[in-house]
């Protein structure tokens, strides 16, 4: 079903070659990050049993956190198949490609995703789907329609707490995997303050992917009430997951938490010259007060955040119930 090229597209051609040696130049780059993985996870291996998993992002298949995480789940000897955006979807939510998709193979289990969407460019442009929709394409298509044990989704350069969780393609990964009714987890982590070619930068996701190993090893274990569950996670309930930007002995810990109010950033549109505007990060309102037990402020405290989440949006009873004249007034 699937095929190693771009279908349905105005030319009708094949993978180029500039698309080969894109695929050639990632596979080396990450290859010293698979060793660093492998030779952590040699220290930290559990007795956690190999689960089907299917991977996903919303920065591209070739983003340096999705591929540090399938390196350390693929040394934690889980078999994970990779169904990401092609290139950059940050921002996207839970959005889905109602357009025809097409996927490109980039590795052995490995796809990247385009969507055909000539509803948006008129010409039939390939872009990149959706994490969302890199999903349910994963489930329905690339596994055949057998579910898999977990949807992990990231990691995402960028954190995504507090108000800009509902707009984050990484947490709207996880949202499409709890509409197939399949355990699904987000892990998300700012990068240092270096550019991305230092080899810090790169170290800093081999330790969250360590992390993302631990905790998925962990919830295998079925500790607490989760003994009771017949998934990995109850029914309907994802994890958003966020990692300090900081060495592992710096961590303050972990924090079960919920999804701040306050943010520490902004977007906001700035002029470009005419009638075309440009997103730009502005001032946010954090500075340190939130909702009790924040992810936003647990976050920047120095500690992992761990929130559960789903995908019902409906408010508070009590905020409901401030409704119940209007309804019965009609």
């Amino acid at each position: 079903v699937l095929v190693d090229g771009v279908r349905g597209l105005a030319t009708g051609s094949e993978v180029s070659q500039r698309e080969e040696e894109e695929k050639e130049a990632i596979m080396s780059r990450f290859s010293k990050i698979t060793i660093s993985v492998g030779l952590l996870l040699v220290v930290h291996a559990g007795s956690s049993q190999a689960l089907d998993i299917l991977l996903t992002n919303d920065d591209g298949y070739s983003a340096i956190g999705i591929q540090t995480l399938k390196a350390a789940l693929q040394g934690a000897g889980h078999n994970v198949t990779m169904v990401a955006p092609f290139g950059e979807r940050s921002g996207s939510s839970a959005a889905i490609n109602l357009v025809p998709v097409s996927p490109v193979q980039v590795g052995a289990q490995d796809w990247a995703l385009y969507a055909l969407d000539e509803l948006i460019t008129g010409d039939r442009e390939p872009l990149p789907a959706t994490p969302a929709t890199c999903v349910l394409f994963g489930l329905s298509v690339t596994l055949g329609g057998v579910a898999p044990d977990l949807v992990v989704s990231g990691t995402n350069v960028g954190a995504n707490v507090g108000t800009a969780t509902p707009f984050s393609g990484t947490v709207g990964g996880t949202v499409a995997g709890l509409a197939a009714d399949v355990p699904s987890i987000a892990f998300s982590s700012d990068g240092p303050d270096v550019d991305e070619s230092d080899p810090a930068f790169a170290a800093h996701f081999v330790n969250v992917a360590a992390f993302a190993v631990e905790l998925i090893a962990q919830l295998e274990t079925k500790p607490g009430s989760l003994m009771m569950e017949p998934g990995l996670l109850p029914a309907g309930v994802a994890l958003n997951v966020n990692y300090p930007t900081v060495a592992p002995e710096d961590v303050q810990g972990d924090e079960l938490t919920v999804q701040g109010q306050a943010s520490s950033a902004s977007l906001v549109f700035v002029p470009l010259g005419g009638d075309i505007y440009i997103p730009a990060v502005g001032p946010g309102d954090g500075g340190g007060g939130d909702v009790n037990r924040s992810d936003t402020v647990a976050l920047e405290a120095g500690y992992i955040t761990v929130t559960p989440i789903n995908s019902d949006m409906t408010a508070s009873s009590s905020q409901a119930a401030k409704f119940n004249a209007l309804i019965n007034g009609l």
